[in-house]
């Protein structure tokens, strides 16, 4: 059973856009072919890591799909890393090498998957989705994050604020009582500072 008869409904996929970085002409139309019968949008099809980092730049794909040796000075890895780190943008390598060397490299950058050549249709899709749900999950933990960085920011600002007017206002009691006790204190200089101190 193929992919495409378990997916009757292809609203999740159907918005998902991605960028396929592949320089094996063949395989980068069969790719094509596959992601769009899975209802995928595919941006466009890049044959170099130096073009792949202009373009997700520009057209800011859902996800891209990296082949790790590429024409040109640079690799996919490289692309990769740059790739997340200026647009935070996840990647699925897609690729004929599974050395250790290779895929110790892969893992060090930000990859949300990999998937070896030749590519099937259940593999393609449950790494996009994998990697697409993975990438949900750590923006919103990232976002909860900083939502609990600023209430905490809020509340130690707010805490600061408030601690000099209380400060004042024990200071002015504190004036009140001593200039009460030495009898230096009369009624109507009091009026002024009073509705502080209370």
């Amino acid at each position: 059973m193929n992919v495409t008869s378990i997916l009757s409904n292809t609203q999740i996929t159907e918005k998902v856009r991605i960028l396929v970085v592949e320089d094996e002409y063949i395989l980068s139309m069969n790719l094509q072919e596959t992601l769009e019968l899975l209802g995928y949008t595919v941006l466009d099809i890049i044959d170099t890591a130096e073009t792949a980092i202009e373009k997700a730049g520009e057209l800011l794909p859902n996800l891209v799909l990296m082949d790790i040796q590429l024409r040109g000075e640079m690799d996919g890895i490289q692309a990769a890393e740059l790739i997340w780190n200026r647009f935070q943008i996840p990647v699925v390598y897609i690729t004929g090498h599974s050395d250790k060397s290779t895929v110790d490299r892969a893992n060090m950058t930000f990859a949300f998957g990999y998937i070896l050549k030749p590519v099937k249709e259940q593999q393609l899709y449950v790494a996009i989705q994998t990697a697409l749900n993975r990438y949900q999950r750590e923006q919103l933990s990232q976002s909860q994050r900083l939502n609990q960085l600023k209430n905490n920011f809020l509340a130690t600002a707010s805490h600061e604020m408030r601690m000099p007017l209380s400060n004042i206002k024990m200071t002015i009691s504190v004036l009140k009582n001593i200039l009460e006790r030495e009898g230096i204190l009369n009624s109507e200089l009091l009026s002024p500072f009073e509705s502080l101190a209370v």
